[in-house]
């Protein structure tokens, strides 16, 4: 089975902005926080981190946008594809979501990585921890190119 996964770039972009908003209040150092006139920018940025989710997710994906073509569903929001092969299960519903987390945990973490190297490497772990869960629970639903299927003489 394949199901086409649409991430959605402005809903990674506004939470790569939360989050960054979420520091900058939590925070005892006032560095400056990203904002909405830096949507460009973040969105080139999401585009980066999706195509490095694709190379790392290639066992289990079949085909993607590569960052490089962005499709918009009919309220003209911006999306990125990907195909995943997989076995029927219901957490399939649960893989946008993640990789939408996964992208922005990216974006923060190279976004960071000159300014705040702790953060940015706890943002790259958990952005990796999070495509390592979606690519173990494809895997768990039996992608059929994987199985090894005895063969009796």
């Amino acid at each position: 089975m394949i199901t086409q996964l649409s991430l959605n770039v402005s809903a990674v972009a506004d939470e790569v902005l939360a989050e960054t908003a979420l520091r900058h209040f939590l925070s005892t150092d006032n560095k400056p926080v990203l904002s909405r006139d830096r949507m460009e920018a973040l969105e080139l940025m999401v585009h980066a981190s999706f195509a490095r989710m694709c190379l790392r997710m290639i066992g289990c994906v079949v085909n993607c946008s590569c960052g490089c073509e962005t499709q918009t569903n009919p309220s003209g929001q911006k999306l990125l594809s990907l195909d995943i092969e997989h076995e029927p299960t219901a957490s399939a519903l649960t893989w946008t979501h993640a990789l939408e987390h996964a992208l922005a945990m990216d974006v923060l973490s190279e976004s960071l990585s000159g300014v705040d190297p702790k953060a940015s490497e706890m943002y790259g772990h958990r952005s990796n921890d999070l495509i390592s869960g979606v690519m173990r629970d494809v895997s768990f639903s039996g992608i059929k190119g994987t199985r090894i299927v005895p063969h009796m003489y």
